[in-house]
């Protein structure tokens, strides 16, 4: 009811649908012409929402769907080192391919792991050259990774007191069997036979061992004929070393 030149205490009634927008000036409604929680989804135009109308940091992961992010939403060079987790990783590991997702792992030739051996002074009573002899068991490792491959180094002196023959072959064996890539040997000579020894280097690679402990070990065969006192560090003067390195 209208009272005067104004309204009185009742409340003004209006029958629904009086009042159209024809009736209302344009930008004429404000925030205080509208109650709390009265404009729901329902009322807002989609895609009317702009970047403009969002405060900043008013967006929080709260209000981000799981899931919903997908690599078009993100800039080029926006995710850094420092937002990669290195949860999972190991030393040395970076991410790869393993065929059906991006994981943690070794790249190709990547070291795992490195063991650094003395392997001191040992020496087989005879040796013939019908059949390899096992002078000692010279080192031990322990593998990590069962995909991983295993570059054994021996650095030293080889000797042997006597050889009948035109001389004698060293090799490297892991767990007592020799590797089937190539050869690890060194030969020694008829004409180098004594106590000095000659300095050589023996280098193998083994493959297909298993996750644990491995035993190396240094074998010897003559080579035409038979011997004496075949080994490794005449004199016993420990300056020999062994490398086990496990690699990718």
């Amino acid at each position: 009811t209208l009272s005067g030149n104004g309204l009185t205490s009742n409340p003004l009634i209006i029958p629904d649908g009086v009042i159209t927008s024809l009736k209302i000036a344009n930008g004429s409604v404000g925030l205080n012409d509208l109650a709390t929680n009265s404009v729901d989804a329902s009322k807002i135009v989609d895609l009317s929402i702009g970047t403009a109308d969002l405060a900043n940091n008013s967006v929080t992961n709260a209000k981000i769907a799981d899931g919903t992010i997908i690599s078009a939403d993100l800039a080029d060079n926006a995710v850094t080192v420092a937002k990669i987790s290195s949860s999972g990783a190991a030393t040395n590991q970076v991410l790869t391919y393993s065929g059906s997702d991006v994981v943690w792992g070794y790249g190709s030739g990547a070291a795992i792991k490195v063991t650094l051996m003395s392997p001191g002074c040992y020496s087989a009573s005879s040796f013939t050259s019908t059949a390899y002899t096992k002078i000692a068991d010279i080192g031990s490792f322990t593998k990590t990774v069962a995909e991983s491959r295993i570059e054994i180094t021996f650095n030293g002196r080889i000797w042997a007191q006597i050889m009948a023959g035109t001389g004698a072959h060293f090799e490297l064996r892991v767990d007592n069997i020799a590797t089937t890539n190539g050869k690890a040997r060194a030969t020694l000579k008829s004409a180098q036979e004594g106590n000095t020894g000659e300095w050589v280097s023996i280098d193998g690679i083994f493959t297909g061992l298993t996750i644990g402990t491995h035993t190396i070990s240094m074998w010897i065969i003559g080579a035409g004929g038979s011997g004496t006192n075949g080994g490794i560090d005449p004199g016993c003067f420990s300056d020999s070393h062994l490398i086990a390195r496990e690699i990718r």
